[in-house]
């Protein structure tokens, strides 16, 4: 299982992860502090998650519409 995880609060993103791995200790944990990198890493590595944990208010752009291009390019995720 590959599972994504993103937040603008580095603080915030390392809690999730370590509850992340507790419950899942066999998945791919990826962390991401933007979206750009998160959306490259489906469209240029073709890195596809399983499931996305995301924050919904970032500077960038929003979970919900982050959310929406993830969709686009992995609709299994």
């Amino acid at each position: 299982m590959i599972i994504f995880a993103i937040d603008d609060e580095e603080k915030q993103l390392a809690s999730a992860k370590r509850i992340l791995t507790k419950v899942e200790p066999e998945a791919t944990i990826e962390t991401f502090t933007n979206t750009r990198d998160l959306l490259n890493t489906i469209k240029k590595d073709g890195i596809i998650p399983d499931v996305v944990f995301s924050d919904i208010e970032m500077p960038e752009m929003s979970g919900i519409k982050l959310a929406a291009k993830i969709k686009k390019l992995a609709p299994d995720a």
